[in-house]
């Protein structure tokens, strides 16, 4: 976008608080406040579809807070919402909701980033690191007991060249590699295999 384009696009155009932005060719995906997720396109120098919720429809995106916005693919877009993580089909322009319900520490999503295996990592705002399984849809979440030193996310991920990824926590920012990235094991259950009773005489 030059410098004539963004003018007349803030003047004309920007109605909404801006969240997050994403390039795709002839098209600006912009993840908006409380006006769901809009396209602008940049021939025609004007916000042509818009996306929010529509409680008719379950295909519909889940919130109309959108705080980030990854291309997961050609055909696919994983948005951050406040109601939980929707991804998105471009050519079927249909979302599907990842939530609690699915696994998610809570719906207040606020970064998503992929990493080199496929896997989606999700920042809920608050105890919510967690990977996300595309092909499944699984959720692994990791906090304290796996290294997690800050539960509080409030900023966007970082990738690295080297695949490590980085992300703000309340009181700086951690790094992890997704490849060693191992949930810890719960303890293990606890079984009675025999009993003595001591008698008094």
């Amino acid at each position: 976008m030059d410098g004539a384009l963004a003018k007349r696009a803030c003047k004309n155009e920007c109605r909404y608080q801006i969240e997050s932005l994403l390039l795709d060719g002839d098209k600006i995906w912009v993840g908006t406040n409380q006006n769901g997720l809009q396209v602008f396109d940049k021939k025609k120098e004007k916000f042509t579809e818009a996306f929010v919720v529509n409680t008719k429809d379950k295909t519909s995106i889940t919130n109309n807070s959108v705080k980030d916005i990854l291309e997961y693919n050609k055909d696919t877009l994983i948005i951050a919402t406040l109601m939980g993580i929707n991804i998105f089909d471009k050519k079927l322009k249909t979302f599907k909701a990842i939530t609690v319900k699915e696994g998610l520490p809570n719906n207040l999503v606020q970064s998503v980033t992929k990493d080199n295996f496929g896997n989606v990592w999700i920042a809920c705002y608050s105890e919510g690191l967690c990977k996300l399984n595309m092909q499944n849809f699984s959720i692994t979440r990791y906090d304290i007991n796996d290294g997690i030193t800050d539960n509080v996310f409030g900023s966007k991920f970082y990738t690295l060249k080297n695949g490590k990824i980085l992300l703000g926590v309340s009181d700086g920012f951690i790094s992890f590699d997704p490849s060693e990235f191992t949930v810890s094991s719960p303890p293990a259950d606890v079984r009675i295999t025999s009993m003595h009773i001591s008698q008094k005489r």
